[in-house]
């Protein structure tokens, strides 16, 4: 018998005992995989966890939306607003708006406006140190034919220190006489508001109970405080000097302040003055507020109002013949709900030259805000403006009506 041949064929396997041996198997391969994934699990428990990344450090020291500037202790807040506005307004405008005829005057105008805030806070060994400024875009209004013009301008850029013996402030701020502006809008048709930033160094002390006192060394002409009439002012040689106190407490606030200025003339110098007064009150009553402000000047008419008739600080031909002014305004803030409110402003202002010519300036405004949320609002305003000289032809009246958007951020 021939011998049998080498084969590496197992012999058949029966169906039972296979399939026996692969459910087995799997048994076998499911029970390696469990106790492989039981391990990572272990292991991983034991590894360190990693904090989240925070890109953004809050700093609150300072109040809402301020953060840290990376590595470095100073706190920075970034706000502003981008604005837009239509207007049309008729009237005298030879007289009020001088600088063409009426059939050349823009009844119809636009603006928009952009103005981007940065407030930088540090807290040191010397006191709280400031550090603020503003800048602000404009194109349009324009009372002429012609292209509208884009401004840029900073309105607002100072330092200011605070610590327990008082508060320096040296840069642009708002004048230290001024206390209540306006409610309004602000545009083409506004009341007499004279408020404005000058460069300035000043010191205040803050007393108990909300009492703070302040001396101001401010310049006139970075605020176009110096108003010429008919005469005009020289060479800049001294800064004017302002004065004031304020309290601050629940009900509102109020200040009383003061100014003294060198006229300077080539005929000879003379001096010039304004005291002013007033006071904010949240009345008891929906959340209505009050706000006034009145003051008299005797040659320096730029502190108390924008002077629409034109008459100046002086008349010459020295600096002693001074020319002189009294005004108030005021504003009713009226929230009407929590996402609309209204205001009615107005002022009034009498002027009267050293050669006893003289006019009387009335204005009203009123107005109205929709905010259907927080970053953005709405709303109309009308103006009126009526000028009473004791000459002919110094009389006339404007009206307006605008409507502005704008969204904040």
């Amino acid at each position: 018998m021939a011998p049998l041949k080498h084969s590496s064929r197992l012999p058949p396997v029966p169906a039972i005992f296979a399939a026996e041996v692969e459910m087995r198997f799997s048994a076998l391969l499911l029970g390696s995989a469990s106790l492989l994934a039981a391990a990572d699990i272990a292991a991983a428990a034991d590894l360190p966890i990693a904090e989240p990344v925070q890109y953004v450090r809050i700093c609150d020291a300072f109040g809402a939306g301020f953060f840290y500037i990376a590595g470095t202790d100073t706190c920075l807040r970034i706000s502003g607003y981008v604005r837009a506005e239509t207007h049309w307004v008729d009237g005298d405008t030879e007289l009020l708006r001088p600088g063409g005829t009426n059939s050349e005057f823009n009844n119809f105008t636009t603006r928009a406006r952009a103005k981007v805030m940065f407030d930088a806070q540090t807290s040191t060994d010397i006191g709280t140190i400031r550090a603020y400024v503003e800048f602000e875009g404009t194109r349009g209004p324009q009372d002429y034919p012609g292209t509208y013009p884009d401004e840029f301008s900073i309105p607002a850029t100072f330092i200011e220190v605070t610590s327990d013996v008082g508060i320096f402030t040296a840069g642009a701020a708002g004048s230290f006489f001024d206390f209540y502006s306006s409610d309004d809008y602000g545009t083409r048709i506004d009341i007499d508001d004279n408020t404005t930033e000058q460069t300035l160094f000043a010191y205040s002390i803050v007393g108990p109970n909300g009492l703070k006192g302040t001396l101001s060394i401010e310049d006139p002409d970075s605020g176009g405080r110096r108003l010429d009439g008919a005469d005009d002012y020289e060479g800049l040689e001294l800064p004017d000097l302002i004065g004031s106190v304020r309290v601050d407490q629940g009900w509102g606030s109020a200040q009383a302040m003061g100014m003294v200025r060198q006229i300077h003339d080539v005929n000879g110098d003379g001096l010039g003055w304004a005291v002013g007064g007033g006071f904010n009150l949240l009345l008891p009553i929906h959340n209505i507020s009050f706000g006034t402000q009145f003051g008299y000047a005797d040659g320096a008419l730029g502190y108390i109002t924008t002077d629409p008739g034109g008459i100046g600080d002086f008349s010459g031909p020295d600096g002693d013949d001074t020319n002189q002014a009294w005004m108030a305004r005021a504003g009713l803030l009226v929230p009407v709900t929590d996402k609309l409110s209204t205001w009615f402003d107005g002022s009034f202002t009498h002027a009267e030259d050293d050669a006893v010519d003289e006019y009387d300036y009335w204005t009203f405004v009123a107005g109205a805000s929709w905010a259907p949320n927080d970053n953005l609002y709405m709303g109309p305003e009308f103006g009126y403006n009526n000028l009473d000289g004791d000459d002919p032809g110094e009389d006339g009246e404007l009206w307006g009506v605008m409507w502005r958007v704008e969204s904040s951020f």
